[in-house]
C-alpha cells in the first residue's frame, strides 16, 4: 500500500484543517495535497517514475513535505543525507545508492562543487523551478499502487566501523510506525505541533493535525535563538512539541521564570538520554505539559516511552545508586529481550536465541522485534552485525546494554562497545553517569576508557562550585576510576546535540594532557 493513500483519507476527513503553517502562509490539507499532486505531475514529466532513487536536499519546511508526498505518490524512493556529516561520510553514503535525480534548494547545488558523487547524478532539478512549473499544471491525482515492501525513504547512519548503514524504510514500515505513535502519543484534534523531528511530522500528516515550521533553522542547535522560538510558540499557540533534550532544555531554561510555554500541554523528548537532574528544569519551563521521554533508535522508533510522573522517589534512588537510566516499559508494539551478547549469531534457531535470554535484572544487550522495527539494511550491508534471524522473527540488535526489572521496566546501561571490565567489576557508562548527574546535580558526564585508563569526564555546572574534592575521591574509589576530569563543556553530536561525541572528547582530553 502506498502511504500517500492514508494522507488522501486524512484530507477527506480533515480537509479544511491547517496542515502546515510556515511564516505567514497556511496550507490546509486539501490545498497541501493538491500542491503535492501538481509537483508530482511536473516530476513525472521530468521522467521520475516508480522505483527511482531521488536525492532530496531541502531543510525542514513545507516544501520538504510537499516533495516527499509528491515523490512517494509516483512510487519513487527518497534518499536523504545529513549535509553536516562531513565530506568523506557523504561520499561513502552516495556510493551505496543509484540515484536518478538530485532535487534541492539552490544553495544545496553548491555541494556539487565539492562532492564528485553529486556531479555523477544524471539529472539535477531545483525546488524553486519545479514549484514554479507546478503552478501551471493540474494535479493528476494518481497514486502509484505499491507493494507493502516498496521502499519509501533511505537515510544513513554509521556504526562503530564508521561504514554507513543505509536505513531503508518501506511504505509498510512508515505506516506501522505511525500506528504505534498514534497509540502512544495522545494526539488531540486541535493539536498544533512545532516541527523539529521529521518522524513526528509525518505522523502529524497522517493524523490530520497542524504542524508549524519553526522560524529558526535547526541545522545548528548551538545557534538556536530560544527567545525567538518561544515568541513563535506563544504567537501560534503551539500545544505540543517533540524535540531533542537540548532543544527542550534551551526553551525551558529561557522560560522558567515565565508562563511563556503555558500553551504546550505535551512535550515528547527523544534523540538522546534524559537524566533525572534535567527534569526539574523542564518542569519549570513547561509548567502545563505532560512530559514523555521516548527511547528508540533510527531502526526502531519508539522502543519504550516514559511518563515523567513515573519517576518516583524509589526509582530516583535506584538511579542514584547506579542501577542505570530508567526508560519505562517497552511499547506494546515491540517485543524486547535482553540477551548475552557474546553468544549471538546472525542466524539462530528459536532454542539457541532463547538460551541467551537474561534473567530479571541481569544486564544484557537490548534486542527488539516488531512491525515498526527495521528488518534489513539496504543490500543487506550491516545485517550480519545488527540483525538476528530466527525461523519466527528478525531481531534488531540495538547495541545498547540494559536490564528488565521485576515489573517489566527497561533500564539502560549504555552502549555495549563503551562498557569495560576492571578486575571483577563491569563498568557501565550510564550507571556511572546517571549516578553522578542525579546525586551531584552535574549537568553532564561521560565515562570513557582511553589508552588503558578509566576516565570520568564531568561538565562544570553554570552555577555553584561543582564536585567537591571528596566527592571526586569517592566516585574514583567506587568505580575504580583512574581520573575524574572536569571540562567546561562536553562535545555533543551535531544532529541533536544530545549524545556525547567521543571522538572530539578524546581529542580534548589529549590536548589538556
Amino acid at each position: 500500500m502506498n502511504l500517500v493513500k492514508i494522507l488522501e483519507q486524512t484530507a477527506l476527513d480533515r480537509g479544511a484543517c491547517p496542515a502546515f503553517i510556515e511564516k505567514k502562509e497556511m496550507l490546509d490539507y486539501n490545498t497541501f495535497l493538491e500542491r503535492a499532486g501538481k509537483v508530482a505531475t511536473v516530476l513525472k514529466s521530468e521522467g521520475i517514475q516508480k522505483g527511482d532513487q531521488i536525492l532530496l536536499l531541502e531543510p525542514i519546511s513545507t516544501r520538504l513535505y510537499l516533495f516527499l508526498v509528491a515523490l512517494w505518490s509516483l512510487g519513487a524512493t527518497v534518499v536523504i543525507f545529513d549535509p553536516s556529516a562531513g565530506r568523506a561520510h557523504i561520499e561513502k553514503c552516495l556510493t551505496r545508492v543509484e540515484l536518478k535525480a538530485f532535487i534541492g534548494m539552490r544553495k544545496a547545488m553548491l555541494l556539487k562543487c565539492i562532492l564528485p558523487s553529486l556531479r555523477r547524478i544524471p539529472k539535477t532539478l531545483t525546488v524553486d523551478r519545479l514549484l514554479k512549473q507546478s503552478e501551471k499544471v493540474e494535479a493528476e491525482g494518481y497514486v502509484e499502487p505499491l507493494e507493502d515492501e516498496a521502499p519509501a525513504l533511505i537515510t544513513f547512519t554509521s556504526g562503530s566501523t564508521n561504514i554507513p548503514k543505509a536505513i531503508i524504510r518501506t511504505h509498510y514500515f512508515l505506516i506501522k510506525q505511525y500506528e504505534v505513535l498514534n497509540q502512544t502519543m495522545d494526539y488531540q484534534e486541535d493539536d498544533i505541533d512545532l516541527a523539529t523531528m521529521p518522524v513526528f511530522t509525518l505522523a502529524n500528516l497522517a493524523k490530520g493535525i497542524t504542524t508549524v515550521i519553526p522560524d529558526d533553522s535547526f541545522s545548528d542547535i548551538s545557534k538556536l535563538n530560544a527567545r525567538r522560538l518561544i515568541q513563535q510558540i506563544k504567537k501560534q499557540h503551539i500545544t505540543r512539541l517533540s524535540s531533542s533534550p537540548t532543544v527542550a532544555l534551551l526553551l525551558a531554561e529561557a522560560a522558567k521564570e515565565t508562563d511563556d510555554l503555558a500553551s504546550i500541554r505535551r512535550l515528547n523528548i527523544g534523540g538522546g538520554p534524559i537524566f533525572p537532574n534535567m527534569l526539574p528544569v523542564l518542569k519549570q519551563g513547561f509548567k502545563a505539559a505532560a512530559i514523555t521521554i521516548v527511547y528508540g533508535s533510527s531502526e526502531a522508533e519508539p522502543i519504550s516511552e516514559l511518563d515523567s510522573t513515573q519517576l518516583t522517589e524509589d526509582i530516583l534512588n535506584q538511579m542514584k545508586q547506579g542501577k542505570g537510566l530508567f526508560v519505562g516499559k517497552p511499547v506494546n508494539a515491540v517485543t524486547c529481550q535482553l540477551v548475552k551478547g557474546s553468544k549471538l549469531k546472525s542466524q539462530m534457531t528459536e532454542e539457541e536465541l532463547t538460551a541467551t535470554f537474561c534473567k530479571i535484572n541481569e544486564p544484557g544487550e537490548i534486542i527488539v522485534t516488531g512491525e515498526h522495527v527495521l528488518k534489513t539494511y539496504l543490500h543487506g550491508i550491516g545485517d550480519e552485525e545488527n540483525k538476528i534471524k530466527t525461523p519466527r522473527a528478525i531481531w534488531h540488535r540495538t547495541g545498547d546494554l540494559g536490564c528488565l526489572d521485576e515489573s517489566g521496566n527497561l533500564w539502560l546501561l549504555g552502549r555495549a562497545m563503551a562498557t569495560t571490565k576492571r578486575e571483577a567489576h563491569t563498568l557501565y557508562p550510564f550507571a556511572i553517569e546517571c549516578e553522578v548527574c542525579v546525586h551531584y546535580n552535574v549537568p553532564r558526564a561521560a565515562y570513557l576508557f582511553h589508552k588503558g585508563k578509566h576516565l570520568l569526564i564531568i561538565e562544570e555546572p553554570q552555577e555553584g562550585a561543582g564536585l567537591k574534592v571528596e566527592d571526586k575521591a569517592y566516585i574514583k574509589e567506587k568505580y575504580q576510576l583512574d581520573e575524574v576530569i572536569t571540562l567546561k563543556q562536553i562535545p555533543l553530536d551535531t544532529r541533536h546535540r544530545a549524545k556525547v561525541e567521543y571522538g572530539k572528547l578524546i581529542k580534548l582530553i589529549e590536548k589538556i594532557g
